[in-house]
């Protein structure tokens, strides 16, 4: 296991920055192409599937690759 020091970990207002460029396109993306299709679907269940497929996304695909392609900014 290792230990995380101050030093490599990202200032907040980075990751934030990264995280909104990241999802913005997502829930842009979500909202003209899925969102429509379940728009005859319970609001609750509606409302259940957004943070799902967003957040699964967002965790295992979207921001690996965004801290990858700006690792070098973020840790600078």
């Amino acid at each position: 296991m290792t230990t995380r020091t101050v030093a490599n970990v990202a200032p907040r207002w980075k990751m934030w920055l990264v995280s909104l460029g990241t999802l913005y396109p997502l829930v842009f993306g979500f909202l003209a192409l899925v969102a429509p299709r379940i728009a005859g679907l319970p609001l609750p269940l509606r409302a259940a599937i957004f943070p799902l497929v967003l957040l699964t996304v967002m965790t295992y695909v979207a921001m690996p690759v965004a801290t990858r392609l700006t690792h070098g900014w973020l840790y600078r």
